[in-house]
């Protein structure tokens, strides 16, 4: 998860980044909103394949084309800031932590082990 500080405006991956948070503490900056969490591509994509939505399914829930989320997955373009706040908005905040906080998104990697294990099963 990438957050942005709103005073200093840097974005960053840890929290120990900005001296913001050092001195008031994570949940303090997001109860208050001096930081926002930002959403990547591997989030959008852990998130759709949560639902269980096709790319274009998804792209019609945020108001974006199919191209635009491909893009967005890809990491060919970085997620517009407002699309966090439409996700929320759509799925709630609370659910959408909870999908995010269940750890990294590795679907690409076991999608390539199990490629890997039907073509070495099949000589």
């Amino acid at each position: 998860m990438k957050y942005r500080c709103i005073i200093c405006h840097k974005e960053f991956s840890n929290t120990e980044g900005c001296p913001h948070i050092k001195e008031f503490g994570l949940d303090k900056c997001l109860q208050h909103n001096i930081i926002e969490k930002l959403i990547d591509g591997e989030d959008i994509l852990k998130i759709r394949k949560h639902f269980n939505y096709t790319q274009q399914q998804l792209a019609k829930i945020i108001g974006v084309s199919t191209p635009t989320l491909s893009r967005w997955e890809s990491g060919e373009r970085k997620v517009r800031e407002w699309v966090s706040k439409v996700l929320e908005a759509t799925f709630g905040k609370n659910t959408l932590e909870k999908i995010l906080e269940e750890g990294k998104d590795d679907s690409r990697e076991n999608n390539r082990k199990q490629a890997k294990k039907v073509s070495s099963s099949s000589c």
